[in-house]
Order: structure tokens, then sequence, then C-alpha cells
């Protein structure tokens, strides 16, 4: 695995894992395969924090990707106009405050005093550089950002003066400030001054913490910046980074991330399976940090295919589905069930709907007066991570009479042929990290939009969601997207389903940070205790 010595990290081999933790991991992780070996941290390595992430960063331009691992990462050296709070409120950053001036302009005040790594003072002007950056087609090296759909309707921005910066939109966007929260402001000035390229591979933000080193495949180093300015305000303490360095290790191996953690190469890994947590909730100096996160599973349903146009169908589906079930015994209960798209968290959650009632009879009553037939024969789709989940929900499926096999498919290939309306069921899942249903019920339920696979179309639900997205009075979108759930909850597109808990192991010695529902992994105010301080909180 990997050592921390000095300024510098490499690999190095050092002490394996005990034998019996070795066995009991790989008996769990079913990964006979996989070889775990782990190593010992230096002292001279204890104000490095080390993340074990699942995979690589392909770029440190935060313009240029559409990853919540790379976001996660980048948001250490990068800071935004606006970010949330732990409970995922949106709290001023580098703007200090906001207002719309007219439905489509909107005036953002910009925090005086801040400072980019290189020395750079930051003004309206790098704020309006990194929107137009993002909106414009080709403006990165000829490249257009990935990201341009997070910013919605916006079609320009420009500074008035050194800290006010204005944001024109196409038309009414009431949920702007929600949606900069996926933006990171960049140096205008050391841009032009290096270019695109050399921007990507050697970042400057305002960031907690400044670029160091990155080897493809192998780390990511950053230090702590000690001319921060101090980061959201409304987010205590406010100040520098209380951890000198920080360190993600690429490691897409679940068996090998876990590994290093039980071996104290890492403090923190990321995605721990349900199933191994008993094992790390047993280990010595090591904790789970949990939260429910922003992304819905759900069974898709294709309405346009006989005989699930039929309601009475999609209905038995959804009641002959024991998701509770699914979720206590292939999830070990981390999850939880929903009834409708959004996660509880949402914006307009409707509160008012609760799962449906497991129901097998009715199920197979309602199958019988729809004509299905008991030899019926359907396909339940889904890509390998989720091979499991389909082969129960196929299996109680089964149960109600008619025959529903699971089919594990690569997504490049399934996704076209769940668009062209070619197949039955399959179960997917939909992130909506702004946490506003507009990310979620406008792709996935519109008539025709890129998300719904289902072949999903109700004018009603058309229309109330065609309104939500200028509609500024947050109690009248709010109506309109809880309209929008309890339609949708009678035609069944879909059987939703389960919102999964983002699950971390955590070494003792990591302080003051724990799980978002976001993903993000913002080190700012985490901090390392003492072996002696993380003894006596054993």
């Amino acid at each position: 695995m990997f050592g921390i010595s000095g300024p510098d990290i490499r690999r190095r081999n050092v002490v394996p894992l005990s034998a019996a933790q070795t066995a009991l991991l790989l008996c769990l992780l079913v990964a006979p395969a996989v070889v775990l070996s782990g190593c010992g941290r230096p002292t001279e390595a204890h104000d490095a924090l080390v993340i074990g992430i699942d995979q690589d960063i392909p770029t440190l331009d935060p313009a240029m990707h559409r990853s919540r691992t790379v976001e996660a990462v980048l948001r250490n050296v990068f800071d935004g106009l606006v970010t949330r709070d732990p409970n995922m409120r949106i709290v001023p950053e580098l703007a200090e405050s906001w207002r719309a001036v007219t439905p489509t302009e909107w005036e953002f005040r910009i925090r005086a005093g801040v400072r980019f790594h290189d020395g750079t003072p930051l003004t309206a002007e790098d704020a309006a550089f990194t929107i137009r950056r993002t909106i414009r087609p080709g403006a990165i090296g000829g490249q257009s950002s990935p990201r341009k759909g997070l910013l919605g309707s916006v079609i320009g921005a420009e500074a008035r003066g050194e800290l006010i910066l204005r944001i024109t939109t196409g038309e009414p966007y009431p949920i702007l400030p929600k949606m900069l929260t996926f933006h990171e402001i960049v140096p205008k000035a050391y841009i032009k001054r290096v270019g695109d390229a050399e921007f990507a591979r050697r970042p400057v933000g305002t960031g907690p913490f400044r670029f160091v080193q990155h080897v493809e495949g192998e780390r990511i180093v950053l230090e702590r910046f000690d001319g921060y300015y101090g980061g959201a305000p409304d987010i205590p303490p406010v100040g520098p980074a209380r951890i000198k360095r920080l360190v993600f290790l690429p490691i897409p191996e679940v068996a090998t991330r876990l590994g290093a953690l039980l071996a104290g190469e890492i403090d923190i890994a990321e995605k721990v399976p349900p199933h191994t947590m008993r094992l790390l909730q047993r280990t010595k100096g090591v904790r789970l940090s949990t939260c429910t996160g922003t992304r819905t599973y759900f069974i898709g349903i294709n309405c346009r295919r006989p005989p699930f146009d039929r309601v009475e169908v999609r209905r038995a589906l959804a009641t002959g589905v024991h998701l509770q079930r699914v979720v206590d015994r292939i999830l070990g209960g981390t999850a939880t069930v929903l009834a409708g798209p959004l996660v509880p968290a949402a914006f307009g959650f409707d509160k008012g709907l609760t799962p449906r009632r497991f129901d097998p009879a009715a199920a197979r009553k309602l199958l019988s007066q729809a004509g299905v037939a008991k030899s019926a024969e359907f396909e339940l789709d889904c890509v390998d991570n989720d091979r499991e989940l389909a082969e129960a929900a196929a299996g109680q499926l089964s149960e109600l009479g008619i025959r529903v096999r699971p089919r594990v498919w690569k997504w490049d290939v399934l996704q076209p042929l769940l668009a062209a309306g070619e197949r039955d069921l399959f179960l997917t899942s939909w992130g909506n990290a702004s946490l506003d249903p507009s990310g979620i019920l406008l792709p996935l339920l519109g008539t025709g939009a890129r998300g719904n696979h289902m072949g999903y179309s109700n004018a009603e639900v058309d229309r109330a969601l065609e309104r939500s997205q200028t509609e500024f009075d947050p109690r009248k979108r709010a109506d309109l997207f809880v309209r929008v759930q309890r339609q949708v909850y009678q035609d069944v597109p879909a059987a939703f389903g389960w919102a999964r808990e983002e699950i971390y192991g955590v070494r003792d010695r990591v302080r003051n940070w724990e799980a978002r529902p976001d993903s993000m992994l913002m080190m700012h105010r985490a901090l390392l205790a003492t072996d002696g301080e993380a003894e006596v909180a054993r």
C-alpha cells in the first residue's frame, strides 16, 4: 500500500494484516483473489489525514467533470460563492450575500480580503470569468464544460466593480443559489497566464488546502493554506484548516481499501459495503460514519409496453415487492424505504405519502383482473453492482405467479435499450445532490425527459414541473412538487424505492468530521487526535 514520510508519499511494502483480519475480510467481501497488505504509518506522518477513495481523479479543473468523487476532492482546494452546511442548508461562502434584482438577474456581493493560493486577490471578475467559462461552448481549451447543465438557464455573468457580481438568466431561475453549490471559483489571471491544460494539472483555488502533487493512479497531496480567509462564517470554526496535510489515495478495490483502513494505512475509507460494517464495528480503533444519501433507487416499469401500460399491473408490481425486506436482507438495513422519488431531506418532500404496503394477495388479484397470465415471463434488468438486489426483487415478483428473471448488463449497452422502450423492468437509481426536486423529477418523470426510461407521461405532472422552474415563492414551489409526488404515486411509473446510506470507515484519531448526504469530503474543520487521545476515546 502506501506509506507517508516527510514531504513525499511513496509506495512501500510493509507488514500485512493479521491472518484473522485478512481471512475475515476476504470472506465478507467474497474476493478470494485479493491479497491485502497494510503498512505502518511513520511518526512523522501524524500531521497527514489520508482518505481512500474509489477512483482516480482524471482532472483537477473543477469545470471539467461530472463526478461526485472529483468534486469531493476538489472542494478542499476551491471554494464556491455558496456552500452547504452539514445539515445541507445553503450558506454564504465566497459571497457574503445575494439577491434577485429581477426575476432574471441576480446580484452577489463577494467577500473582501480573500486571496487565491498564488496570492492574487479574489474579485468579482474571477467569479464572472468562472461562470462564463462554464456556460460558453468551447471556452476551456476548445472544450465545453460538462457542468454547464448545472447552471440551468444562466446566460451571462459580469463584474460590477471589484466585489459585485451580476448573473443573468434567460428565464426566471429560482434555484440558482442551490445550483451554485456545484461550481467553484477559479482564478482568471492564473488561467490566462498558464493555460487551461496546465491549470488542470496544477490548480490554484481559494480553498483551505493548496495543491502540492498529483501522481495519476497513486495519490493527490494537498497542504494547509495558511492564508485562508476562514471559510463560511455559518460553519464554525472559522479559520485555517486544522490539519497540515490532506492526502487522497485512489483505491478502487473495496477489499484493498478496507484492508488499508484496518491496517491504519488510511484514516477514512469511502463507500463501505453494508456487509462489512460488522467487521469494522468490531475493529479496535475504527468507527463507522453514516447518513442517508441523496440517490433514489427504484424499479422502473416500462409504461409503453403491454401489459405494463395498464396501471393495475404497475400497482400490482409495486405492491408485490417487499422493499423493506430487500433493504434488510441485502443492505443490512442501511437504507430508507421511500414512497416516491424524493429523499426525506429534499425540498418539497411529501411527508403525507407512505411506502406501499406489501400485499401479495392484492397484487395477484390485480394481475388476474388485468388478464396477466400466470405463465407470463418478464425480465428485470440491472448492472452488476445491483445484481443481488435485482435477484431478491425478481424472486418476490415471481411468487406472484408470474416469472421474472433478473438480467445483468453493462450500462452503456442497457441504456439505449431502455431509452428505446425495448425492456420490461429495470432496477436503477438517480442522484439528486442539489436536494431540489427539479434535479430528479424533471429529468426522470417529465414527458420525453432524458432519464424517463419508463416512458411515463402525464400532462398534469408536466404542467406542474414547468411552473416549478420559474416560481420564486417557496411555498408555491413546494405545493407543485407535492402535487407531482401524489400523482406519480397514483400512476406508478416505478416501484419506489429506497435511499441508501453513505457509509464510511473512520479511524478514531479523526475528529470533527462526519458523513454528509452530498458525499462531499470537506476536511477544512477536521482534526487529528494524538495517539493518546484516540486511545482514551476508545
